[in-house]
């Protein structure tokens, strides 16, 4: 069977540690209807796929929101569905990702699942007519990321990338800064990250890494770059990069460093 739309009232969330990740979803809900195919509006039906270390935060964000209706969720550990059924009863779960990839109730899909399986989730979602909030990286490839953007624009739906630090107070702050010329002109952006972390077995360190530095300095620089350059080396897993390098040209001249 499918998913039904529940109208079981909500049960208190945890409060929202935190309220960057709160603001990027809030974002995500509260598009103008004028700018999409759908009209999103208040009770906008919301489903998730991928429930797990991160998920769990991305969830209850959005179930927190009044704009948002969660009505379901799918991961692969029933486990974890029965714990998050248990705290939020109002909310189906299935372990079959496409009983929400198919359900013609549901208007916009989370998608908070392992890198490598982001773009298929994405596709289906996007030719399915829903909107997409997908967990960084968007995928694992430029190419198929492009996809998803085509796919997004021929049919009218919005995809958002978690990209959670533009909405970050600090960063607002800076970014108000730099508008106001108070900061004279950067010219110069550099980002490193050194210290010892997990080990993916898909992805390599700059598609694990460096979506949220180079997304700061997209939203920073307020244009976007003329020419990437990036090296790796692979010293841990053959084919996976666990050490990477890039330098990204902007055609006025700035050009943000990261290891």
């Amino acid at each position: 069977g499918g998913i039904s739309t529940l109208g079981e009232p909500k049960e208190s969330a945890s409060a929202d540690a935190f309220s960057g990740q709160k603001k990027a979803v809030v974002k995500a809900a509260k598009i103008k209807s004028k700018s999409v195919g759908k009209g999103l509006g208040m009770g906008l039906k919301f489903a998730q796929i991928g429930i797990g270390n991160w998920g769990k935060n991305i969830f209850r964000n959005f179930y927190n929101l009044n704009e948002v209706d969660m009505l379901a969720v799918s991961d692969l550990d029933d486990g974890i569905l029965k714990g998050l059924k248990a705290n939020y009863p109002g909310v189906e779960t299935t372990q079959n990702a496409q009983l929400i990839l198919n359900n013609p109730a549901i208007d916009a899909v989370v998608i908070a699942t392992v890198p490598e399986t982001h773009f298929e989730f994405a596709r289906q979602a996007l030719e399915n007519n829903k909107h997409v909030f997908v967990e960084k990286p968007m995928t694992l490839k430029s190419q198929t990321g492009e996809i998803l953007v085509e796919l997004a624009e021929k049919n009218r739906l919005k995809l958002m990338v978690g990209h959670i630090l533009e909405y970050h107070p600090a960063y607002l702050k800076v970014k108000a800064y730099l508008d106001s010329g108070e900061l004279g002109e950067v010219r110069y952006l550099y980002s490193t990250r050194v210290n010892l972390g997990v080990v993916r077995k898909k992805e390599n360190a700059l598609w694990s890494l460096a979506p949220h530095d180079i997304s700061i300095a997209l939203m920073l620089l307020g244009k976007n770059p003329s020419r990437v350059v990036c090296t790796g080396q692979s010293y841990l897993q053959p084919g996976i990069e666990d050490v990477a390098f890039a330098m990204v040209h902007f055609p006025n001249g700035k050009w943000p460093n990261y290891t």
